[in-house]
């Protein structure tokens, strides 16, 4: 190179770069798309887990056994295949409108198929329909423990035995909002038709629809590594990765335990429905690392109407308001595990009214009141199957430390034992 030439090349390199060099479109990394041929997806509709709850002042109790998995699997960009088996054993002592102790027995086994397309709308944003099919068997028994009648609202039919076989159909298409790295968040519309008829004398059918909006969370993983980017503008450094593992400080965690839904069910042939409303907002955030506090808000709303026997209808409401405040630690085992316990702190109001009519009995009103606090623990071990998405298995026990009712003397508190299933994720 000549003098000449070296002269030149360092003016320029002395030169200031120009402006709209410097404000040149950048691309910024935002992780793989959700749709990608090979991934497997989880949501909310998988579940798996054991309860038992029990009163120190009455009869009452509840226990149930549910595994409920469910995967979705993109055989080709945007369209999936998916497969769910339902298993389900609940066996509850209540009283009913008249104050008689009604125990009932619910078994349901079925399964089935599922394909959904997703519809991209954005970088981070889709429209992900699934059309669910199945077949299911369900066996209810009611039976009189103490008292007068089967006053509760459990019996679409007003037969003490009813049992089902057939099949059913799904529909739901929900809005998902990709909030983290392999992490969704999304909500929608669903429509559930159940095409067996109830077995049981009167033979009405008692065809069952279901439909509503609700909530949902879920994740994916696996399929190639697709790198998406989007143009900046700007001359300011990258800004820095977001957190690169579960329980680091700032981080915020959402799970399902926070639930928005509206559900309407009615029967075909009989007058029995259902409606209801939860809201139930809450997360988490680390305030340091491997430490979380977090707090929770909830109001729900459920009313059924069913059939004590043919000529008796029960409506039952209920009502429910309170708020949790919990603490928790994470206890990382390796890159992709790791505990999380959590202590909860919880008070609230519940007013359930009963109301049984009928031509051959006279009205029976049970109505009560309940304010109530309470502590918990839980314990699940998380699997971080993605990055910001994990699922979770572990124990959880919470007890009623004051549960004052307004028509007794005396405190009638609950206390639950459980195992079951967490998904969530984190940004």
């Amino acid at each position: 190179m000549t003098f000449e030439e070296l002269d030149r090349s360092a003016k320029e390199e002395d030169r200031p770069r120009d402006l709209a060099e410097d404000l040149r479109p950048r691309e910024r990394p935002h992780g793989t798309p959700f749709g990608q041929a090979g991934q497997f997806v989880v949501t909310t509709g998988f579940s798996v887990g054991l309860s038992s709850a029990s009163w120190d002042r009455s009869s009452a109790s509840r226990f149930a056994v549910f595994v409920e998995p469910a995967l979705e699997y993109f055989v080709i960009p945007d369209v999936s295949i998916g497969i769910e088996a339902d298993f389900l054993w609940r066996d509850t002592k209540g009283y009913g409108a008249d104050g008689s102790l009604v125990e009932t027995k619910y078994l349901l086994v079925g399964g089935g198929p599922h394909i959904g397309v997703n519809l991209p709308m954005g970088r981070r944003i889709s429209l992900y329909s699934r059309l669910m099919l199945g077949l299911h068997h369900v066996e209810q028994d009611e039976q009189l423990v103490s008292g007068r009648s089967l006053s509760i609202a459990a019996s679409p039919t007003g037969s003490a035995s009813v049992s089902r076989l057939g099949p059913w159909l799904e529909l739901e298409a929900p809005l998902l909002v990709r909030v983290a790295h392999h992490f969704f968040v999304g909500a929608g519309p669903w429509l559930y038709h159940d095409f067996s008829r109830a077995q049981g004398r009167p033979d009405v059918g008692a065809e069952r629809t279901s439909a509503g909006a609700t909530m949902i969370f879920g994740g994916f993983w696996g399929g190639p590594e697709v790198a998406e980017s989007e143009p900046i503008m700007t001359r300011a450094e990258p800004s820095p990765p977001s957190a690169a593992r579960f329980g680091q400080a700032g981080s915020l965690v959402l799970t399902e335990e926070t639930a928005v839904s509206i559900g309407w069910v009615w029967y075909s042939g009989v007058d029995s429905s259902a409606n209801s409303l939860t809201l139930s907002p809450g997360a988490d955030l680390f305030v340091g690392d491997h430490v979380s506090l977090g707090l929770a808000f909830s109001y729900s709303y459920d009313q059924t109407r069913g059939l004590a026997a043919p000529d008796q209808t029960v409506l039952a409401t209920t009502r429910t308001l309170g708020a949790i405040f919990r603490a928790g630690g994470d206890l990382p085992l390796n890159d992709w595990l790791s505990l999380y316990p959590r202590v909860s702190l919880g008070v609230g109001k519940r007013t359930t009214d009963e109301m049984q009519t009928g031509a051959t009995l006279p009205v029976s009103v049970n109505t009560e009141s309940v304010d109530f606090t309470w502590v918990g623990i839980s314990a699940p071990l998380l699997v971080h199957v993605a990055p910001h998405f994990f699922i979770g298995l572990g124990p959880r026990v919470s007890h009623d430390v004051t549960a004052s009712y307004d028509r007794i003397t005396y405190e009638n508190r609950n206390t639950t034992l459980s195992l079951g299933s967490l998904i969530g994720g984190w940004i």
